[in-house]
């Protein structure tokens, strides 16, 4: 009797259990298809933007053609503000921030392909040049790291801070990478050890980056001058006063035989190279922090009264001003027919190149002062709430 019992309790599980896999069954067959997981957003982009005005002349002109409007495709947060500008080599993105980390990114993703560690802030651009990242520091010294993975080869001291890109000249063996300081001195050094070749001593700070054309390197002092010296020596070959009080704050862009600056005394020059004459000058509301770009005759340049002027390289007129919602202390970039800029307002624009008109716009979550990097396919700005934005082209709708 007990034996047919458990016989009897055995069959009902048995075929309860087969009654819920049926079940089971029914309702998975009714059910919707899992879908496939969304891959993230990628930039597919080309090209590089070695250093943050694009060339050694420190043009700030890009071939890339930008479309009308553009979409945030990522951002990264470095966890502190960012006042130094981003390069683009060899797929990575590079930049420095307030923390002193030097950071490289994935450009089609945004992923942090490493980091290094800096003692001291770093609010100069670095600049990527034969496999290798340099950038300096506010404790003065200029850092050579390897570009695939952040190992430091080397450490140059300068006798104050560093704020500017580094610039080069040369390649392989007699690669040589020229750096201002607050020591008031040009530095030229070996790339291969390190190993300090020579100074050229101004009056007072140098802010911003040398530009390198023909043999020498061209660069403005806060002691009122435009400076121009022979690379291969350190040697003057000239200079050009500006007038007292004609700080030059930021980079000089140089095409043509002539240096392009504006000054902290709200004036805009054209310098003949190497020891001048001025050939036109121009005044504006506001102190010039932001160093000019050059493309097709024209001149585009972020001004401290918030607006960016236009002007003919030849002859100084002004061909138009835009006026944006902050000082413009970051440099604009001239791709195709656009200017791609952005102010201390938090926005970064794109203006029409023969108009000034606003074609697109896009606030970012703080202000701008850094120049964006532009390569075919890719907008990369650094921001001073801490993150980097990467946009891409806008797809037309279908």
């Amino acid at each position: 009797m007990k034996q047919a019992i458990i016989l009897v309790l055995i069959m009902g599980a048995a075929f309860a259990a087969l009654l819920l896999l049926r079940m089971r069954d029914d309702s998975d067959a009714d059910a919707d298809p899992p879908r496939p997981r969304e891959e993230p957003a990628q930039i597919n982009a080309r090209g590089d933007w070695p250093i943050f005005r694009g060339d050694a002349a420190l043009q700030a002109h890009s071939p890339t053609e930008l479309p009308r409007r553009l979409r945030l495709i990522w951002r990264q947060d470095t966890a502190a503000p960012i006042n130094s500008s981003p390069v683009i080599a060899d797929g990575l993105v590079f930049v420095g921030n307030d923390d002193g980390k030097l950071l490289a990114l994935r450009l089609s993703d945004g992923r942090e392909q490493w980091s290094f560690a800096a003692a001291d802030p770093i609010v100069a651009p670095p600049m990527v040049a034969d496999g290798s990242v340099y950038v300096g520091t506010l404790a003065g010294d200029l850092l050579r790291l390897d570009a695939a993975d952040g190992e430091k080869l080397w450490s140059y001291a300068t006798g104050g801070e560093i704020h500017g890109s580094a610039n080069s000249a040369g390649s392989g063996d007699q690669l040589r990478i020229l750096v201002g300081s607050y020591d008031g001195k040009l530095h030229c050094v070996r790339a291969s050890d390190g190993h300090g070749l020579w100074t050229y001593q101004t009056d007072n700070y140098v802010h911003g980056a040398p530009a390198v054309a023909d043999g020498l390197a061209v660069f403005g002092g806060c002691d009122f001058n435009i400076h121009t010296v022979g690379i291969e020596d350190g040697q003057p070959a000239g200079s050009v006063h500006l007038g007292q009080g004609s700080y030059v704050a930021a980079s000089v862009a140089v095409a043509d035989g002539r240096a392009y600056a504006g000054t902290h005394d709200n004036s805009f020059v054209a310098v003949e190279l190497p020891e001048g004459p001025i050939r036109w000058e121009q005044t504006a509301g506001g102190a010039f922090f932001s160093p000019p770009a050059i493309a097709d005759g024209m001149l585009v340049i972020g001004c401290r009264d918030r607006n960016v002027y236009c002007f003919d390289a030849r002859t100084g007129e002004l061909v138009w001003s835009f006026l944006t919602g902050g000082d413009v202390d970051g440099g604009a970039v001239v791709a195709g027919r656009r200017v791609v800029v952005g102010s201390a307002g938090g926005k970064l624009y794109l203006l029409d190149l023969a108009d000034g008109r606003e074609i697109w716009s896009h606030t970012l979550g703080g202000p701008i002062k850094t120049t964006p990097a532009v390569v075919e396919g890719a907008v990369v700005v650094g921001c001073e709430d801490g993150f980097v934005y990467a946009f891409a082209p806008e797809e037309p709708e279908q």
